[in-house]
């Protein structure tokens, strides 16, 4: 699987940033244990297509990249992935505060430098995430329309009984402190529209070096949790009519303090707050369950030099721009445990950028030549990205896929996307990667009931790459055959951007 050619810049860019947030898919999740072949793709006749606080940054300026580029091909199949996802240690780099990294690094953890302590070696996950593998799955997918920190899913059991309360449809599992958590930042929300709203809560917790782990589709806090934190049982009720609790805990010589969010960080004394282990929420019951990682601190050379991280031309932007695949950072024998759950999934590459090519993500507005102060940054919505990637299943090498946010250039918004086979020559169904400047490309489309199984093309999308590799050209018509070229745009593309 995941054949990726990356074709590598004369001038490479230098780049930086992101940020992220998401939910998962129930029905596909649903099938991580057990996939479903695809639908076989019979043509048909159709008609062709004509913020987190941080200081005020230094400017730093991304060169301009040349359209020169040079073929290099790697190649990720099972046995490359699982020899070194098995083999030895992740080797993570230091990520203190050095010469390149002024106030205002795209990447600054969001407590400042030297707001969490420094690992004593490396950070890892010494505590198990749950208390057995016993009926779960594991999966990885976008499951929107951009990657993002939590690309690999955990597929909660299902059901043995009669659900306990309105809307569950899956068990409460007990999860657990992975690690010893800094800093803990926890948020209640309501979901659903009246009469069937519902708690849900999410929580970011920070570990030594200034890591961020996340959670999402939990329960409320356990009551151990909430007695570390001092919380009492009233302090965040259930009152649609008032804004959902979203807080922040730290030590400091006086004990654990408490702040609301967007009040300043209060300074640790460097103290564990949530000790590994510590019974954490159990999953919500409503949902497949969310955990991921940033790895703060790091610059996207030390980002892209880990595995399973991939490339990201502009990881300032990208949800994924800062994270890996979190199993890795389990010891042993915690990270093949977790790994055996993925099956047929790979996990990662999570960035699937290739300089020059039409291959990973995209935005409906052009980078800032000067990266902005993030903390006041506002992007474009996580919806609004278009990401064309390859499946993450080592037996789909040759299935490529985009995903779109919203009805745009002619391609509706289907929560799983797109998917086509991949065709060895022409220009009808090549892969992302060897879609390059000087054509007009076509792609035959079939829409994604989940991430196992997509339908026959309903849907002609011609692409074109500029010349200088950083504007792709888009346009989408009902058909599923291409026919033959040369192929032009009827006046209805939109245009993105690096």
């Amino acid at each position: 699987m995941l054949k990726l050619r990356e074709l590598t810049l004369i001038s490479l860019l230098l780049l930086m940033v992101a940020v992220g947030c998401s939910s998962s898919d129930q029905a596909a999740i649903d099938k991580a244990v057990s996939a479903t072949p695809e639908a076989n793709q019979a043509a048909t006749a159709a008609p062709t297509a004509t913020p987190e606080p941080t200081a005020t940054p230094t400017a730093t300026v991304i060169p301009t990249a040349t359209a020169q580029v040079i073929e290099t091909e790697t190649r990720t199949d099972r046995e490359d992935f699982e020899a070194s996802s098995k083999g030895e240690e992740l080797q993570q780099p230091s990520n203190s505060q050095s010469a390149h990294k002024k106030n205002g690094f795209w990447n600054e953890p969001p407590q400042g430098w030297g707001g969490t302590p420094a690992c004593a070696s490396e950070m890892k996950f010494t505590h198990p995430l749950i208390s057995d593998t016993d009926g779960w799955g594991l999966m990885t997918g976008p499951n929107k329309a951009s990657p993002h920190n939590h690309m690999v899913y955990w597929e909660v059991p299902n059901l043995e009984e009669d659900p306990t309360f309105e809307g569950q449809v899956k068990q409460t599992r007990q999860i657990y402190a992975p690690t010893d958590f800094y800093y803990v930042d926890i948020r209640q929300q309501f979901k659903g529209a009246e009469p069937n709203s519902y708690e849900e809560w999410g929580a970011y917790f920070y570990t030594c070096d200034g890591y961020g782990v996340s959670f999402g589709h939990v329960g409320e806090p356990s009551v151990e949790l909430k007695h570390i934190l001092g919380m009492k049982e009233g302090d965040c009720p259930i009152d649609l009519d008032k804004d959902p609790c979203r807080l922040n805990f730290s030590r400091s010589e006086n004990g654990v303090e408490i702040w609301e969010y967007d009040e300043d960080f209060s300074q640790s004394n460097g103290e564990v707050v949530v000790p590994a282990g510590t019974l954490l929420f159990k999953t919500s019951g409503y949902a497949n369950f969310d955990f991921g990682i940033d790895l703060f601190g790091l610059d996207e050379n030390e980002l892209r030099d880990l595995p399973t991280y991939g490339y990201s031309i502009n990881p300032w932007r990208s949800g994924a721009g800062k994270t890996i695949c979190p199993l890795l950072l389990f010891e042993e024998p915690m990270k093949s445990e977790y790994l055996s759950l993925l099956g047929d999934f790979s996990c990662g590459p999570m960035n699937q950028d290739v300089p020059g090519t039409a291959m990973g993500l995209w935005y409906p507005s052009p980078s800032p030549e000067t990266i902005p102060n993030v903390a006041r940054w506002r992007d474009e919505n996580e919806w609004d990205p278009i990401w064309m990637y390859e499946d993450f299943r080592f037996s789909h090498g040759g299935l490529h896929a985009v995903t779109s946010g919203h009805f745009q250039f002619g391609l509706e918004n289907v929560e799983q996307g797109y998917r086509y086979e991949v065709a060895d020559d022409g220009f009808v169904n090549r892969r992302w990667d060897e879609v390059v400047a000087g054509n007009v490309y076509c792609m035959e489309l079939g829409p994604s009931s989940d991430v196992f199984e997509h339908d026959n093309p309903t849907k002609t999308m011609l692409v074109s790459v500029s010349e200088d590799g950083l504007h792709l050209t888009l346009e989408a018509v009902d058909g599923s055959i291409c026919g033959d070229g040369p192929w032009s745009f009827s006046g209805n593309q939109s245009t993105y951007y690096r």
